[in-house]
């Protein structure tokens, strides 16, 4: 259920713009989340509490967050995806995404690789981070995918949201839409009366 009526000057927009070409491996500290996860739970649970939204490292935190989640992605890392998820985590796909065959709600980690593997089976695809946006107890990333169909060769792009609610340091609900107008409304948000630094299109970097 979407929490209505976000406070707007609450909300804390970060620039997530990629510098360079994706990871296409690990870094140090990833391959440490994996080898110690709890560790990593409890530095992330202590980040989300004791850091105001609007401070640096909180922000930066969130930022290379998204990064590496979504790099985790695109090279199909989701050993490492799942380190930031919860044993009992929802994870949620816009309805609207069946045309793709997917929808509904996956539980728990082994869900989630079934939700992952469905959406990667029959589609090429990447994600591309341009915005975090700390809503204090929630972070709701906005996007781009890139997609092609291997057999036919179509090829899509467009927006996509994601919502993340995180629990002593794991998120325990994910849900993602296809545009940023459906996940800022459904985190409660009025897309109006948010001010986005330039937007970018699918394929470009926001400036």
């Amino acid at each position: 259920m979407s929490q209505e009526n976000v406070e707007v000057q609450k909300v804390v927009v970060t620039r997530v713009g990629c510098n360079g070409p994706p990871e296409r491996s690990r870094n140090l500290g990833e391959r440490l989340m994996v080898r110690f996860p709890s560790l990593y739970q409890r530095g992330a649970a202590l980040a989300w509490l004791l850091l105001s939204p609007r401070s640096r490292l909180r922000r930066a935190l969130l930022r290379r967050a998204l990064l590496s989640g979504w790099a985790a992605f695109n090279r199909r890392d989701f050993t490492l995806m799942l380190v930031r998820y919860a044993p009992d985590v929802e994870f949620e796909f816009d309805p609207g995404q069946q045309a793709l065959d997917l929808g509904g709600i996956f539980h728990g980690h082994k869900g989630i690789l079934a939700g992952l593997g469905q959406l990667a089976e029959g589609l090429e695809m990447r994600f591309e981070p341009a915005y975090v946006l700390d809503l204090g107890d929630r972070g709701l990333a906005l996007g781009f995918f890139h997609a092609q169909a291997p057999a036919s060769g179509v090829q899509l792009e467009g927006e996509i949201a994601q919502l993340g609610t995180p629990r002593e340091g794991l998120i325990v609900r994910d849900q993602s839409w296809y545009g940023w107008e459906k996940g800022l409304r459904a985190a409660g948000l009025d897309p109006d009366a948010i001010v986005l630094p330039k937007r970018g299109r699918a394929g470009q970097r926001a400036e």
